[in-house]
């Protein structure tokens, strides 16, 4: 059985992070590999490490959201232990990571999903762990599976030579937009990037079913889940609930809301309409063929919303604040969309499978 580490951003309360995480795991490992999950997490100053442990643990208090954030991971630690059992101590500096996979029988790495490759989320001094640069005593396999930018375009050219010196020793690499694609080919000559799903729409929508299934959640007409709020969103929000008459609105976001992941994956399932400026919060719309709207993001990145939808045929969904115009209440014929689906997951199964077993 081969053994396949998989470095991802550091999952802490980001449900998105780690849902896209924990679908690879188990894809990887219905597939009869042995996914080991990297715990990497970004370097931190001593005094910035020192004043987040006091704002984690000091009750009444959430400022810039890290109690909150300390404990929606507490709450999800049992997830992590039950979905993605095989990981690694968490780990903060690449060579940590290097005599790891020395002193363990890793036959490749994956890098992915989510915006791993985005330099400023990287947030790093060693930027290039993310690029699979390693100091190893053998040679491994190297893949990025839905790798992302984040952005449509790359923000620090002065390492663009060093980047296409790490992409030129990839066995195959994969992101998840097409403007991805274009970063790959124009800024570092990788010109064989293939576009593949985000690894949560990898898997069938009866794995999520399954791990919610003991949730017992209040259904609403509506939910939201707004990242960003702003006073132009919430007046948009409150327009389309009176225009598709909404009784039940639930706010997925209200304050200090601390949810399990289940509780999080749950309020999508027992939903029927959804509003958002989540990219995963889009995705799950989908996987659970919810009715829904998407207000554009564009500080967190556009780009990822626009390319799925255009792959599925679901551009009409995309709303952008800043623009005005009115929201299009068409209902979504989730039918034509679920054959997309079905067929863009088989394609990017073929991708990763081909990679591992190359």
């Amino acid at each position: 059985m081969k053994n396949i580490a998989i470095l991802t951003l550091g999952l802490r309360h980001n449900y998105g992070g780690i849902l896209q995480a924990t679908a690879l795991y188990n894809f990887l490992k219905s597939e009869g590999y042995n996914p080991i999950l990297l715990r990497k997490y970004p370097i931190q100053k001593k005094w910035k490490a020192i004043l987040i442990k006091i704002l984690e643990r000091l009750p009444f208090q959430n400022f810039k959201g890290v109690r909150n954030s300390y404990i929606k991971y507490n709450n999800n630690i049992h997830f992590f232990d039950e979905y993605m059992p095989n990981q690694t101590e968490i780990m903060t500096y690449k060579s940590q990571i290097e005599e790891f996979l020395n002193r363990n029988e890793i036959d490749t790495v994956i890098v992915g999903s989510d915006q791993v490759w985005r330099y400023a989320y990287i947030n790093d001094t060693e930027y290039d762990t993310y690029f699979l640069n390693f100091n190893l005593n053998r040679r491994i396999k190297k893949i990025s599976y839905a790798a992302s930018f984040g952005v449509d375009t790359w923000k620090a050219p002065i390492e663009n030579n060093n980047i296409k010196k790490y992409l030129s020793d990839f066995n195959a690499v994969s992101v998840r937009e097409s403007s991805g694609q274009e970063i790959c080919k124009k800024d570092f000559g990788r010109d064989n990037a293939e576009l593949v799903l985000d690894p949560t729409l990898l898997i069938e929508q009866s794995f999520y079913s399954d791990m919610i299934k003991n949730k017992s959640q209040e259904s609403y007409d509506c939910i939201t889940y707004i990242l960003d709020e702003n006073a132009e969103k919430n007046e948009l929000v409150r327009k389309i609930n009176i225009e598709c008459q909404h009784k039940s609105v639930f706010n997925l976001l209200e304050k200090n809301s601390t949810y399990s992941v289940q509780d999080w994956v749950s309020s999508f399932k027992m939903t029927n309409f959804v509003i958002t400026d989540s990219f995963h919060g889009m995705v799950f719309s989908i996987i659970f063929n919810k009715q829904f709207v998407v207000l554009i993001n564009k500080d967190r990145g556009a780009d990822r919303f626009f390319s799925l939808c255009h792959l599925l045929g679901l551009e009409d969904r995309l709303f952008d604040p800043t623009q005005g115009g009115t929201f299009n209440a068409k209902t979504i014929n989730y039918s034509d969309i679920n054959e997309r689906l079905a067929s863009l997951r088989k394609s990017s199964k073929k991708f990763l499978l081909n990679a591992l077993g190359e």
